[in-house]
């Protein structure tokens, strides 16, 4: 993932070291820092067989990861509820409380 200066256009890497990203969430984490969350749908996509994919959380440059799932491909965060909702292209969806 690169990030973009709006005012000159200039790209530099961000978040690094990603394979086979299907969704990536922002949100105001704690004490006003921003927290990206990014769905991954597979944490080594060219092994056999493929591990599961896994949510990774930044609250700075390493990532954590947050959880595990099968061929994830989307999410969804409510707010009013801090939970995050995983869509598995097996037709699951899985919730995830958010603290």
């Amino acid at each position: 993932m690169l990030i973009v200066n709006p005012e000159t256009g200039a790209a530099d890497p961000f978040i690094s070291n990603l394979t086979s990203v299907t969704d990536v969430l922002w949100r105001p984490g704690p004490g006003g820092r921003g927290q990206f969350f990014v769905l991954e749908f597979s944490a080594h996509q060219s092994a056999t067989p493929a591990p599961p994919g896994r949510l990774l959380r930044f609250d700075g440059a390493d990532p954590q990861v947050a959880g595990t799932f099968i061929t994830p491909v989307s999410m969804v965060f409510d707010e009013a509820t801090s939970e995050l909702f995983i869509l598995e292209l097996r037709g699951q969806i899985q919730q995830l409380k958010i603290n």
